[in-house]
């Protein structure tokens, strides 16, 4: 909603913060939500800037920044437990036992719930 609601080309930042030992950057999650922002706006993903941390124990924080003139919508999303992403694994699982055979990436099924 927020995205619909602004203007076209207004820039679009992702910031997500993981523990130490999270291996890919960015985040399912950081892609996901720039995806949704940029279809929203009816932007494409390359109008999306990421910036992804690696530090601590942190389990999952994300900053969506929307850039006006003069101020910055901010949009905050903290996990502060570890079974959303195992219900998540099972989310894909289930996703993957739908299709058709094939090679599939993690983006196939972030892409598929955007339109959900």
């Amino acid at each position: 909603d927020a995205g619909r609601a602004l203007p076209h080309d207004t820039p679009i930042q992702i910031m997500d913060n993981h523990h130490q030992w999270k291996k890919d950057a960015p985040s399912g999650t950081a892609l996901l939500l720039g995806a949704a922002l940029a279809e929203a706006m009816g932007q494409s993903n390359d109008h999306v800037t990421y910036e992804s941390i690696r530090e601590g124990e942190t389990i999952g924080d994300h900053r969506v920044s929307l850039i006006l003139a003069g101020e910055t919508l901010e949009l905050v999303h903290r996990a502060s437990d570890r079974t959303i992403y195992a219900r998540g694994a099972l989310d894909a699982g289930r996703w993957l036992i739908e299709q058709t055979p094939g090679m599939y990436s993690a983006q196939d099924w972030l892409s598929g719930l955007i339109n959900r």
